[in-house]
């Protein structure tokens, strides 16, 4: 399975490639920013069977962390997975119960049901402190066909 995982925070990256590596799934395509996923998916050969999504992403790819924050960037990309056709299935992996925009985790779930429900998994809270998202990534990765 090819998953692309779009996340900025490089401690969350790590522990989500570790735990799905543990898990089996080594083909995973990391990218950092809204611009840095627009390319790969304007590509003729991007490719993904699942998309961990992360809400609030920086605007661009820059080393010291300085770029324009986008608190519901994952939304914004995942309308650009919709327009482009894009039909993998999608995950939110979060830090947040709620967003810099005043959005609520339970309110964007609820809109990705409606709008993309072909797709849209559901949502994962990342704790780094509990391993309850490990069990909740688990869950979605045994319960879907691949």
């Amino acid at each position: 399975m090819k998953i692309l995982l779009i996340e900025d925070t490089e401690f969350k990256i790590e522990k989500i490639v570790e735990y799905l590596r543990t898990c089996g799934h080594p083909d995973i395509n990391i990218k950092k920013s809204y611009n840095a996923v627009l390319k790969e998916i304007d590509s003729i050969n991007f490719s993904a069977d699942l998309i961990l999504l992360d809400i609030s992403i920086p605007v661009f790819d820059v080393p010291d962390g300085s770029s324009e924050f986008m608190p519901s960037g994952g939304k914004a990309i995942y309308n650009q997975l919709y327009m482009n056709g894009i039909d993998a299935k999608v995950i939110v992996i979060t830090l947040y119960k709620s967003f810099d925009d005043g959005s609520l985790i339970e309110n964007l779930n609820k809109l990705f049901n409606e709008e993309y429900p072909e797709t849209y998994l559901g949502y994962i809270v990342f704790n780094s402190n509990d391993i309850k998202w490990q069990a909740d990534l688990n869950k979605f990765l045994t319960n879907n066909q691949w």
